[in-house]
């Protein structure tokens, strides 16, 4: 029941906070709405809270505390409080995104092992909306991104599902999947058509074959970096087999490469965050407290970034993106923040634990960036 707060300039964790007994979680899906400072939690049997504020939130759960800490719905046997915020079973596993933006600003959920529906929690209404349905019964230990490039027109506002353990409509039986799928997200959309990832997806791909993870798997840890690369960490695939391996997928080419670099575990899986400002992926085993960052250019070649942003900077005569394209947001690239080189002294050493003194932030800009789990 406790939550845990990451100080990343400081490599220290405190506690969060701590719900309440009767709110029970086993597996859930969590994201965060960093601009207003608000935590979505959704739990495998309809348990779904929100917390506010929570840069300032500590100690023991309130429950008169409204404002700040919001538990919606507390189990699946409140049928009340599951038909008025239009909740569905969700099964362990789903996946959680908020998409920033001053437009856009939602909170999504995908899938969940009892559960094939793409849902969006509408702030104003306070109920989940059904967007779409994936091509699956239930779909379990998948990841979910998004990526907003202004200058490779089809990535302007796309969400991407990567693998999982999945059952088709026909089987009964769940196994692990490597499609990738992706969909077009606009403000207050209706809904949201998922289709497989293919050549179209990019104005400098060729041809239209149809794009796959490296291999069937699942419970991998899953970042974008530049809005140019997904890069996927770890994972299990069938008969329990574990991988270390790295892989980063060029969204100008949607060509798969495997990084030199390897995860420093073969684990049951990874949950991954990377820091925009330093470009530090941090890395959570799921079956350990063990912890492990790692910058990206450890990952991914200067030289390959470097030839990425040029192909943009060689089409950036193209008008840029207008509001009703990516849901009206104008000011959204002045608030991104700015990628920040590490000087060579200030590296990040290669998958160093959390318990390094080494770890340096440069300017100290990120003292208060903390992340959650």
């Amino acid at each position: 029941r406790q939550c845990w707060r990451y100080n990343v300039a400081g490599n220290t964790f405190t506690p969060f906070i701590q719900f309440p007994e009767y709110f029970r979680l086993q597996s859930y899906a969590m994201c965060c709405n960093a601009y207003q400072q608000h935590l979505f939690v959704c739990g495998e049997s309809l348990q779904f809270a929100v917390l506010k504020n929570i840069h300032h939130l500590d100690g023991q759960w309130n429950d008169d505390d409204d404002e700040n800490a919001q538990i919606l719905c507390d189990s699946k046997y409140n049928k009340e409080m599951q038909s008025k915020y239009g909740l569905q079973v969700l099964g362990h596993d789903a996946s959680a995104v908020f998409i920033g933006g001053d437009e856009i600003a939602e909170m999504h959920v995908i899938g969940g092992k009892l559960n094939n529906c793409h849902l969006r929690w509408d702030e104003r209404a306070l109920r989940m909306q059904q967007l779409g349905q994936l091509p699956f019964s239930g779909i379990a230990g998948h990841a979910v991104v998004y990526v907003r490039n202004e200058w490779n027109k089809p990535l302007r506002s796309k969400l991407f599902l990567l693998g999982g353990y999945i059952q088709n409509p026909s089987q009964k039986a769940f196994v692990f999947s490597d499609t990738i799928l992706c969909c077009d997200v606009r403000a207050e959309s209706d809904g949201c058509a998922w289709s497989a990832l293919n050549g179209d997806c990019s104005l400098y791909s060729n041809g239209e074959s149809i794009i796959k993870l490296p291999m069937e798997m699942a419970y991998f840890g899953a970042v974008v970096y530049e809005n140019i690369f997904i890069i996927i960490f770890g994972g299990r695939g069938e008969h329990n087999r574990k991988f270390d391996d790295i892989y980063y997928l060029n969204l100008n080419t949607l060509q798969w490469t495997k990084s030199a670099l390897k995860c420093p575990n073969k684990t049951r899986g990874y949950f991954a965050v990377i820091t925009d400002a330093t470009n530090v992926v941090h890395l959570f085993q799921r079956d350990s407290d063990q912890h492990f960052v790692v910058n990206v250019a450890d990952i991914i070649p200067a030289a390959e970034v470097s030839a990425a942003q040029q192909q943009y900077q060689s089409t950036s005569v193209e008008i840029a993106p207008s509001k009703q394209e990516i849901g009206g947001d104008d000011e959204l690239t002045e608030k991104v923040p700015k990628t920040k080189k590490i000087e060579k002294n200030e590296h990040v050493p290669i998958f160093s634990d959390d318990e390094a003194d080494d770890h340096k932030d440069g300017d100290g800009d990120d003292d208060d960036q903390e992340t959650y789990a």
